[in-house]
């Protein structure tokens, strides 16, 4: 498509959870939770009126469905602030140090004095009928081939609650009241090409900045899209990277069909399904939403503090990606520069100074094995971690035990786990003994196959205790010298 010719205009807004300690506005963990909740909670949303005295069509939209939301709350995650029941507390100084960190590295301008809004959201994933959020910075950029495209703001924002059945309108309060940023682009993105690299730079620098969460489902992406003679389309849940080009081509074929039919574009906010198409959601919201949180003061910024995070900004991915590559395969160093797992990398090397090749591919290839077994790899802790790539520089355990261990770890100790599986490491001398002993046991079974049988039964003893090479260099010694 000749996206000139069309005039399309792309802007993205990225919503990325932040890794503090506590929430946004109360001191509940800034942690998810997977069980059975301590209580119920069920409410009906109504819209409230905004500061210049409208509604928010949005927001009358689905007051018009009736529907009533129930809320799963639990007695060590969550707290009064989180039901509307008990005025917000202070905003989180860390949260908010991490937003001036982030907006520094976006090259934006952070705000004199900073004022807590609500925006009114009432589909359910907000108890109170809205989401508090802050502006912290605007008129940034983030460089990309195509060049520069503008950030027009970076917003410090507390997280919805989580939809368990839509059906039945379930939320989980676990995830409600989390600090994240809104990093919001211009629309001056011209095709899909600059949107989708524009979305990695974004996504690299929050992951340079090392202030973020990394995981599943901490990162969200929404995609305007519009054409000449068409309407802007906010498209909610773009949950991958590489599904952004598709939408925006999907959404621009879709509005092009409604003008050649000569039928009206209303301004719409609809939601992406995996093949890029999308579906409606509801009308676009506009400036009706927004109005002053009266339970929070303005934050007058510290001008120092903003001057000591300037003087110490981390280093980009691209300088880290060029220092991976001088330890790393350049294939692995690219996977790794661009993980979620990178800064892990960094802390156990740090630590353990072990071979970096052994801690890459684990945290690459290893955990996306075991995560398609089903095993719950993010409950493994940093600690863990360092632990195990411990032994195995002690020489306790061989690099072959990695995945056994630590698709058993769960909440124990690795060297629980390594005594429980028996992984403790063989000496050459051990290895042997088991090779002659298996020999003997089997000498008159021992034909042209003896290595394959031979090295079969070895490896149901030795998997795991002892390098693979080593192995095989023993019992093809073993079997040569049994043959003379």
């Amino acid at each position: 498509m000749d996206w000139q010719h069309l005039g399309l205009k792309v802007g993205l807004e990225i919503h990325w959870g932040l890794n503090t300690e506590k929430k946004l506005f109360c001191s509940c963990p800034n942690t998810l939770v997977n069980r059975q909740a301590d209580r119920l909670i069920e409410r009906y949303l109504r819209p409230a009126v905004g500061e210049l005295g409208g509604i928010d069509e949005a927001a009358k939209a689905e007051a018009l469905k009736g529907k009533k939301a129930v809320y799963e709350f639990f007695d060590d995650s969550n707290c009064l602030v989180e039901i509307d029941e008990e005025p917000p507390h202070s905003p989180n100084k860390d949260a908010i140090e991490s937003s001036f960190l982030i907006a520094e590295m976006l090259n934006a301008k952070i705000v004199d004095e900073i004022h807590v809004m609500r925006k009114t959201i009432i589909d359910g994933s907000n108890v109170s009928g809205f989401q508090r959020t802050m502006l912290v910075a605007m008129d940034g950029f983030v460089k990309t081939s195509f060049g520069d495209v503008g950030i027009s703001s970076i917003c410090l924002e507390e997280d919805s609650a989580r939809i368990i059945d839509s059906k039945k309108n379930i939320f989980r309060l676990d995830r409600i009241g989390m600090p994240e940023v809104e990093i919001t682009t211009t629309p001056d993105i011209h095709t899909p090409e600059q949107a989708l690299e524009a979305a990695e730079k974004i996504g690299m620098v929050l992951l340079s900045s090392g202030k973020v969460k990394t995981g599943l489902g901490v990162v969200r992406q929404d995609v305007n899209v519009s054409i000449k003679d068409g309407a802007r389309t906010e498209i909610k849940h773009v949950q991958r990277l590489n599904w952004i080009p598709l939408v925006i081509e999907k959404e621009v074929e879709r509005q092009l069909q409604l003008i050649k039919k000569g039928e009206k574009i209303e301004n719409s906010v609809r939601v992406a399904k995996e093949d890029g198409s999308t579906v409606f959601l509801r009308p676009i919201a506009g400036s009706a939403r927004m109005y002053p949180e009266t339970d929070v003061a303005p934050i007058l910024v510290d001008k120092k503090l903003v001057d000591k995070i300037k003087k110490s900004l981390p280093e980009t991915i691209e300088i880290k990606l060029a220092k991976l590559k001088k330890i790393l395969p350049a294939d692995v160093a690219e996977q790794l520069a661009k993980s979620e797992n990178l800064f892990l990398f960094e802390k156990i090397v740090s630590k353990v100074k072990i071979e970096p090749t052994i801690v890459a591919t684990t945290l690459l290839y290893t955990l996306k094995d075991l995560k398609r077994k089903g095993i719950d790899v993010d409950a493994i802790t940093d600690k863990q971690f360092i632990d195990l790539f411990g032994m195995i520089k002690d020489d306790k355990i061989a690099k072959e035990a990695i995945p056994q261990i630590l698709e058993k770890l769960k909440e124990k100790k690795v060297e629980d786990v390594v005594k429980e599986l028996n992984l403790l490491k063989l000496s050459r001398k051990e290895l042997e003994k088991i090779v002659d002993d298996l020999i003997k046991e089997n000498k008159d079974k021992l034909d042209k196959n003896a290595y394959g049988l031979i090295m079969g039964l070895t490896m149901m003893q030795a998997r795991g205790k002892i390098d693979g090479k080593i192995v095989d260099e023993v019992v093809k010694d073993k079997i040569k010298r049994f043959a003379k």
